[in-house]
């Protein structure tokens, strides 16, 4: 925006480091460079320099950029006899590569689904307001020719991280998973044109915003709040818990009614504009995040003996599908599936058996008989007398008993649980 030397540095700096903790950072780049070449063709074409003056304030603006693709061959320098050897691992790092496989544009409705998804845990983690106060507050931007340029890297990167991590769900995952982690680069920029912003929120994009939550949550509620948000999106962890305990519509009103509050309080006026603003931001966002870590401590009740149970279960052979038999919500079951879910992934499938409503970590819900055909594993984990389920299955012997909880887990034979006779 500015143009000078000093904020070039830093931004080289930023991106380098993001990139060395994170390969996410490639996104963030792409989108800077596309607004910067956009930014050069417009600006530079009305501007009354010289073109030695217009060349240096486009080198000053892309020098970031040179600088992370030297670190990209500073990268495949440090890792060329390790793990991150080809291109795809040195651009990427070895946990992304599988993102050059799928296909390129996966099914556009499925998606559109996931991609309201993420918008939408964006818009919350940020406090909802500043994204109301970025879609309605384009007069402001183009008063203001920095602002305009800053709001529009801000669409830009939102853009392609929403993409990206939409595609990414489609093509890695076999159900939707909502990682709200890797949006979130784009919340200082959504934070800074709000708090500086000096127009109060208006009512007309208050009440879009609002309904367009609600309408999303009650359309598409196994897509925004499926059954792994508290992993994957702390800050829809307080909309999926009012959703599992109650129903979809009354979770997308008290969304809508929550960040229709939200933004009416940040509407502030006057000299305290700016306290009050950062207030409201910060009682919302502080209110999402208590919320996570109260039922994340909550859950971890007897966490030592479960997380002996559970690399009890990483060390089965690797790829090894298993069945978690959860007869009810009590632990140590509950306790399993739930850390099971988390470290084991889509390994683990948490099978219902109880006649009570299935709980939100249940993937499959069924008579206790039908579990293997059901699920078709290759070993069952449950509480003990679990070799009933497959007479022919062998026992696994637990290394660790005495400290770890107390399940069974069952190989099931190839040739399937029958006896021969």
């Amino acid at each position: 925006m500015y143009g000078r030397t000093r904020d070039a540095a830093w931004c080289a700096v930023a991106l380098s480091l993001t990139y060395f903790a994170k390969p996410l950072a490639v996104p963030l780049v792409a989108a800077y460079s596309a607004v910067v070449l956009l930014w050069a063709t417009t600006q530079l074409r009305v501007s009354e320099r010289d073109t030695r003056a217009r060349l240096a304030a486009v080198a000053i603006r892309l020098a970031p950029v040179a600088v992370f693709l030297l670190v990209l061959v500073v990268r495949h320098a440090l890792t060329a006899r390790g793990v991150d050897e080809s291109q795809s691992g040195v651009v990427l790092g070895r946990f992304y590569t599988d993102e050059l496989g799928g296909a390129l544009v996966p099914p556009i409705k499925p998606m559109a689904r996931v991609m309201l998804s993420l918008a939408v845990a964006l818009a919350l983690g940020v406090g909802i307001a500043p994204a109301v106060a970025l879609l309605g507050g384009w007069n402001e931007q183009r008063a203001d020719r920095r602002r305009l340029w800053l709001a529009l890297l801000a669409v830009a990167v939102t853009a392609i991280y929403v993409l990206a991590a939409a595609r990414h769900t489609m093509v890695i995952n076999p159900v939707a998973k909502i990682h709200e982690r890797y949006i979130f680069a784009v919340g200082p920029m959504f934070l800074a044109l709000f708090l500086t912003s000096k127009r109060p929120l208006a009512a007309a994009p208050i009440a879009v915003a609002c309904v367009l939550l609600a309408v999303v949550v009650l359309r598409y509620a196994e897509v925004a709040l499926p059954s792994n948000t508290w992993v994957n999106a702390p800050s829809l962890l307080l909309p999926w818990l009012v959703y599992t305990k109650s129903s979809r519509l009354v979770a997308a009103l008290l969304i809508g009614a929550g960040a229709a509050i939200v933004c009416v309080l940040a509407r502030s006026r006057g000299g305290v504009r700016g306290p009050l603003r950062f207030g409201v931001l910060a009682g919302a966002m502080l209110t999402l995040n208590v919320a996570w870590y109260a039922f994340i401590y909550h859950i971890q009740a007897n966490v030592v003996p479960a997380e002996r149970s559970v690399r009890r279960l990483e060390m089965l052979p690797a790829g090894a599908r298993i069945t978690s038999v959860v007869p009810a919500h009590a632990d140590p079951m509950a306790a399993l599936s739930t850390y099971g879910k988390f470290w084991l992934g889509d390994r683990l499938t948490v099978y219902w058996t109880g006649t009570a409503k299935p709980v939100w970590y249940a993937d499959v819900s069924g008579a206790a008989s039908d579990v293997v055909a059901r699920t078709r594993p290759m070993y069952l984990v449950g509480l003990p007398g679990l070799e009933a389920l497959c007479p022919a299955g062998s026992l696994v012997p637990d290394p660790a008993a005495p400290d770890s909880l107390s399940v069974q887990v069952v190989a099931v034979p190839a040739t399937g649980c029958s006896l021969p006779r």
